[in-house]
């Protein structure tokens, strides 16, 4: 009796001790273990896609399985390479005329920014000898112009460094795919062979739930940035901009990306507005970014919540820390561990905290059942 009611008080413990051991081990396989294999797990995630249509083939053309696999293989890579050029043809075609204006908008800057400094110079020579001396130091850390060709010549020079490492990795996810369809059967005897049937089981069913889990928060995201580019269509009428549907339609692409968000493009553009003299504009970018800040935290949690089946408080714990951890990337990653963190203790494979549907689902769904 003792000995179970110290196990009651110890066991929130032991919970948070594998959530942190959990943590850690997730962070050191994103940071030394993912990147490695990143283009075998996109291959394969790719060859999931092809394998229907090589079955529908196979049954309805009466193709061999090899030219099924290939033809199956070839079409869902186009169609992946069509989607990824159309969308950077999207973007040149939205950001080409802004580039045509950037040595003006170099200019300007620069005159405004040399204007600036000179007006705060003229300000400090009014303000006690002790404070101007500071400020004046202050001030000369501060460029009176951007160089530009800095800002853009770097990342230009790592990327160009990259280009052989990027060029392989697409080879390697390309070639991946194809084996991993061809080769499918002979690859899953393999994996049977190396584990236990009961295992291959649970991580068949583990890898299936959280695939579709994936599919329901790509769903989410799309209805998100549906919101935002309302949102921001909106915002963009009312300010009076040129190209509304363009712009909105880019930015909310953008917001859908795990990188930026909106406000990776309105908080530079309303500062490049003020700076230009531009009040108006900046302070209405910035009503804007948060307004669309305030919607998503609001809408967020609930429509994930509803995809991928989990409270929308855990969910917004799960986006929050995902967030501290990866930026926006982990905002994907961490709620879809979270979901399948919880499925798995409801199946009864793991056993972090009894729950009262996991004795009824066990009878229900056999383990090899999906």
């Amino acid at each position: 009796m003792q000995n179970e009611s110290f196990y009651k008080l110890i066991k929130p413990i032991i919970i948070l001790l594998y959530i942190v051991i959990g943590i850690y081990a997730f962070k050191f396989v994103m940071d030394y273990v993912l990147r490695w294999v990143l283009p075998f797990i996109i291959g394969f995630l790719l060859s999931r896609m092809a394998l229907p249509l090589r079955t529908l083939m196979i049954d309805r053309f009466r193709m061999k399985d090899k030219l099924a696999s290939v033809l199956a293989t070839t079409l869902v890579l186009v169609l992946f390479l069509g989607l990824v050029v159309g969308i950077i043809f999207f973007l040149y075609q939205g950001i080409l005329p802004f580039l045509d204006n950037l040595e003006q908008l170099y200019e300007d800057l620069s005159a405004q920014l040399s204007q600036t400094g000179d007006r705060l110079m003229e300000y400090f020579s009014s303000l006690p000898e002790a404070l101007r001396e500071s400020l004046e130091e202050a001030m000369k850390g501060i460029p009176r112009s951007i160089d530009f060709a800095g800002l853009i010549g770097g990342p230009l020079l790592r990327a160009a460094g990259n280009v052989p490492l990027f060029l392989l990795s697409i080879i390697a996810t390309l070639v991946s795919a194809f084996f991993f369809v061809i080769d499918n059967k002979r690859i899953r005897n393999f994996v049977t062979k190396l584990i236990k049937p009961d295992l291959y089981t649970k991580i068949s069913r583990t890898y299936r739930h959280l695939f579709s889990n994936l599919f329901k928060w790509l769903k989410s995201q799309t209805i998100l940035a549906l919101i935002c580019a309302v949102e921001l269509l909106i915002g963009f009428l009312i300010l009076g901009l040129k190209h509304p549907l363009l712009l909105a339609g880019i930015i909310a692409f953008v917001d859908f990306l795990p990188v930026l968000g909106a406000g990776g493009v309105l908080i530079p553009w309303a500062l490049i507005a003020f700076i230009l003299g531009n009040v108006k504009l900046a302070i209405g970018l910035l009503v804007l970014y948060v307004v669309i800040l305030m919607v998503r935290n609001l809408v967020e949690p609930h429509v994930l919540g509803q995809q991928i089946g989990m409270h929308p408080l855990l969910t917004l714990f799960s986006i929050y820390l995902g967030f501290r951890m990866y930026g926006f990337l982990g905002m994907l990653i961490v709620p879809l561990l979270f979901i399948t963190v919880i499925q798995l203790n409801q199946w009864g494979y793991i056993r972090l905290w009894r729950d009262k549907n996991t004795d009824s689902e066990e009878e229900a769904l056999p383990p090899d059942s999906d």
